[in-house]
């Protein structure tokens, strides 16, 4: 076999066609590799996905820490009075008004399904309960929707969004700063 120029001068048309035959085959084996290669990424993507789909599907709900049936208002019953302190900042004020302690009764609505979890540990306002003298519960708020109180049974409670949007515009009606309610 000769190189250079007297090889290409003894190329026949014949050589020439089988030449471009298999850069033809070559050409169309790895375009054919590329779509091979395409179509299955698209395959393992969708099978991943439908994975994930019948996984949620078939996932059971979350089943709730425990759901409040009443524990907390059951407790406040016949409450006359209530003292709430800004941990924080210090401030103060006492509600004995009935029409108003009702109001904040009314108003402090739970979710009925908890599902417990973490949340800060530290309490920026205090609410203290009042049937007379007695002192029946101290609840602690933080980041104002979560709740906490004696003889909880769980961590903390979650109030319902629109409880927790009253509760605030409550404190803050009675001077406390937005950034001590948090």
């Amino acid at each position: 076999m000769r190189h250079g120029w007297l090889a290409l001068a003894e190329t026949t048309p014949r050589d020439c066609d089988r030449e471009e035959k298999r850069i033809a085959n070559i050409v169309s084996r790895r375009k054919f590799q590329s779509k091979l290669r395409t179509f299955l990424v698209v395959m393992i993507v969708f099978a991943a996905l439908l994975g994930g789909i019948t996984y949620l599907l078939q996932k059971p709900a979350r089943e709730p820490a425990w759901r409040y049936d009443g524990q907390f208002h059951k407790l406040i019953e016949g409450v006359d009075r209530l003292e709430v302190e800004c941990i924080d900042s210090r401030a103060h004020f006492e509600v004995s008004d009935p029409a108003e302690v009702k109001e904040v009764i009314e108003r402090f609505c739970f979710s009925r399904d908890q599902y417990g979890g973490e949340t800060c540990a530290c309490s920026h306002v205090r609410i203290e309960w009042y049937r007379g003298r007695e002192v029946v519960a101290t609840v602690h708020l933080a980041h104002v929707g979560t709740v906490r109180w004696e003889k909880f049974p769980g961590r903390w409670a979650l109030l319902t969004n629109e409880s927790t949007v009253w509760v605030f515009q409550w404190l803050q009606g009675h001077g406390f700063a937005a950034h001590h309610i948090r």
